[in-house]
């Protein structure tokens, strides 16, 4: 039994490696300093006026750079692409 779940772990461990590049595209040096200590961006379905959308986001808006706060610039959507150029999703801009 011991022996059957340390090979799970082991298959799962190379799974893991082996969808990395999909998983997390950019590589550790990547910098985004307009963007720096902005919170993670949530993908949407529905609008502000609770219409259904195809996936999109938003773009962060700097609102307070000292305290390095951050808030959604509601008025433009920003469409995902998935699967293109060897990523798994991606925004169009």
């Amino acid at each position: 039994m011991t022996r059957h779940v340390g090979l799970v772990l082991i298959v799962v461990g190379l799974l893991a490696a082996l969808a990395a590049p999909l998983l997390a595209p950019h590589a550790t040096d990547d910098r985004f300093s307009d963007l720096l200590n902005a919170p993670p961006t949530r993908p949407h379905l529905v609008d502000d006026s609770g219409r259904w959308r195809a996936p999109f986001i938003y773009r962060w808006r700097l609102t307070d750079r000292l305290q390095q706060q951050y808030e959604q610039d509601r008025t433009t959507r920003i469409s995902l692409v998935w699967f293109a150029r060897g990523h798994l999703v991606g925004s169009v801009d």
